[in-house]
């Protein structure tokens, strides 16, 4: 497997899927070997949960590069010469390099490729914050906004130079949403016999409902309705609309707690946002939670709030909060209706609507037997279509198909 990322080198939802994957895979007894770029700790190989991690150098960690895709192709072919494998899995662009030099084809190696976003995604990611300049509050906006050019014009190079080398190299793709084949098919022009849709899955044991007075309690938050956020704090992410809603939720409710968990190079921002508007005592940001700490959290908030403004799949944290049985509030871009079925298993907004949101909550409040009716609906939503078991089940078809489709060539 290529991936530029790894959980070992820092938290992401890439990161969480690609280790539930490669735990699962593990004990499915597939032999995985990830290639992956630099550790910050300096280490070069360890195995974890049964699979062997090499991290390779020519880029920072986390970060692609033109020296770690030709590094990585060079630790591939030394791992391939001790033992061949039997098939490539690239993490969205993480195989290009191996794309790039042909190599499927020339070994007869077969390759599937997961897409966890395509350039298409950030390009609109991009648009959607020049459209949302209600967000604009400070300098830093303002100059992140700046920045939406120079970052088009990598994703466009990205989108006419990369994705199609890769993506026409791949036997088998695998997208994640039925909003990103729709995109395979009409932007990059992929097959529809090459493409299968797998659904990320999120660990339906570890989140799931507890006893909301006992999280309430550990965290210290008793006798408060509570909102929460759990993102990488980035602009993109849109919890400065959270902060928004709550300065009109207020109003309503004085006694609400919004719990912001995650950190990020857009925290500060939010806390200098949160106190212009007098809302920062109602306002509490967490920082960094371990993982397994995270189900206290979605179990003691009354609603989740999802308001992303980022044009990818849908956050894993959506799914965590609904195999936690608690009602979300996303917005509707990207694969998220894949996720959600609007009034069914959760609410859709439009994407950086202040207004929205805060019809949403003031919606879910006051009508407390639908909310719990949507809460039910996404538990049993998370265990019918986003199980662990089943995603590793159908990556482990994947392969067999891909495999076979080489043996035919």
């Amino acid at each position: 497997m290529f991936t530029r990322a790894v959980l070992q080198q820092g938290k992401g939802g890439m990161e969480d899927h690609i280790a539930m994957l490669c735990r699962g895979l593990a004990k499915k007894g597939i032999d995985i070997s990830v290639i992956t770029t630099l550790h910050q700790q300096g280490k070069e190989y360890e195995v974890l949960d049964g699979v062997k991690y090499y991290y390779v150098g020519g880029s920072k960690p986390k970060k692609y590069s033109a020296d770690w895709w030709g590094n990585s192709v060079q630790k591939f072919v030394q791992l391939h010469g001790e033992t061949p494998f039997d098939a490539v899995h690239s993490q969205s662009a993480g195989g290009f390099g191996f794309a790039r030099e042909n190599l499927g084809k020339k070994l007869q190696i077969p390759v599937v490729t997961s897409l966890h976003g395509t350039t298409i995604d950030e390009i609109q990611t991009q648009l959607n914050k020049l459209a949302n300049t209600h967000s604009i509050r400070s300098y830093s906006d303002l100059l992140d906004t700046l920045r939406v050019f120079p970052k088009m014009a990598v994703q466009l190079h990205s989108y006419f130079f990369i994705d199609s080398k890769y993506l026409s190299s791949s036997d088998l793709i695998i997208a994640t949403s039925n909003e990103q084949k729709k995109k395979l098919l009409k932007y990059l022009h992929v097959p529809e016999g090459k493409i299968e849709i797998i659904y990320n899955a999120i660990d339906e044991k570890l989140f799931s409902p507890s006893e909301r007075y006992v999280a309430v309690k550990e965290l210290g938050v008793m006798g408060k309705p509570i909102l929460l956020c759990v993102a990488r704090l980035e602009r993109e992410k849109g919890v400065q609309n959270a902060i928004l809603a709550m300065h009109e939720l207020l109003k309503e409710y004085p006694a609400a707690l919004l719990l912001i968990v995650g950190d990020g190079s857009y925290r500060k921002s939010l806390e200098e946002l949160a106190k212009r508007l007098c809302v920062h005592h109602s306002v509490t940001f967490t920082g960094f939670v371990q993982f397994e700490k995270l189900p206290t959290y979605f179990n003691a908030c009354d609603i989740f709030l999802n308001p992303t403004i980022r044009q990818d799949g849908y956050d894993l944290t959506v799914l965590e909060a609904m195999s936690c049985e608690r009602p979300v509030i996303a917005s509707k871009i990207g694969s998220m209706p894949t996720a959600i079925e609007h009034g069914k298993d959760g609410i859709m907004i439009k994407p950086g609507s202040v207004q929205d949101l805060v019809f949403a909550v003031n919606g879910l409040v006051a009508d407390r037997e639908k909310a719990k009716l949507i809460a039910k609906a996404a538990r049993k939503k998370i265990l019918e279509n986003f199980s662990c078991e089943s995603m590793i089940s159908k990556t482990i078809l994947a392969y067999r198909e891909a495999i076979a489709m080489v043996k035919k060539r």
